[in-house]
């Protein structure tokens, strides 16, 4: 019993829960105030979608109706040529702004991971948060994400059908554990920054194993114990349920830096 102890002790498990403290609470206001901007850009992406829509709803069906006469040379005028080119034109502009708006949404998703995140892992770290620290974080973790998400359409046009979901579920694992490592560095410059996430992720790796099993192990006892509150009323228990899971999050973060350190 004592040597299950202390070789719990080793893993700093044990020690990871005195960082659950008013601080790590707090910082969970972060996580919710990250949801909500994602939520917030979504609903602005999907009105602008909405009303680009009305404004094109026409233009397919006429498309439809102009294009037999436009086909008969006897029926063509130069009142249906301009007609044909203006609905094509609008349709051009439709598929301009829609692209435009899809790349606008993912970086404003890209850049809230990047800002919220950062200010989340410099809390968990314990690092006092200035505006130079701030705008690095957010720099290196914008440039994170975008080449975890180059890497995504590679695969999607390197790979088939039959092999890509295992290929996916393997990256996402991977983009889980790096990034996790790659929030507990800190570095001056960009290129260190990732050269040592790397290699502490891969010299490491063997310590995270045993870490991993005792929060799933964790999780499941606290949904466990939490199960017994489903007589509470449905609101009250999602939000007791919620609560938990967001500090259980900034708990495995808490844990994952404690590690690495």
């Amino acid at each position: 019993m004592n040597n299950m102890i202390n070789w719990i002790k080793k893993t700093n498990y044990i020690k990871s829960f005195k960082k659950i403290n008013l601080h790590l609470l707090t910082t969970s206001i972060f996580d919710i105030l990250f949801l909500l901007v994602i939520l917030l850009i979504l609903v602005f992406a999907s009105w602008t979608f909405y009303f680009m829509n009305n404004d094109i709803a026409n233009v397919y069906p006429n498309l439809l109706t102009l294009m037999p006469s436009a086909n008969n040379d006897a029926l063509l005028t130069t009142e249906l040529t301009e007609s044909i080119d203006s609905n094509i034109s609008m349709l051009k502009s439709y598929l301009i702004k829609s692209t435009l708006l899809i790349i606008v949404t993912s970086l404003l998703l890209i850049l809230n991971a990047s800002l919220l995140k950062s200010i989340i892992w410099l809390r968990i770290k314990g690092e006092k948060i200035s505006k130079k620290l701030l705008f690095y974080n957010t720099k290196v973790s914008f440039i994170w994400y975008i080449s975890w998400i180059i890497l995504t359409i590679l695969f999607f046009l390197l790979f088939n059908k039959t092999v890509l979901p295992y290929i996916l579920i393997i990256e996402l694992l991977l983009f889980i554990y790096l990034t996790c490592v790659f929030r507990t560095i800190s570095e001056k410059t960009l290129l260190a920054h990732y050269k040592k996430s790397f290699i502490t992720a891969t010299k490491k790796c063997y310590l995270f194993i045993i870490p991993i099993i005792l929060i799933l192990i964790s999780f499941l006892i606290t949904n466990l114990i939490l199960s017994l509150l489903t007589i509470l009323p449905v609101t009250l228990f999602g939000i007791i349920y919620t609560l938990f899971i967001l500090i259980f999050i900034n708990w495995c973060r808490a844990y994952f830096a404690l590690l690495i350190s």
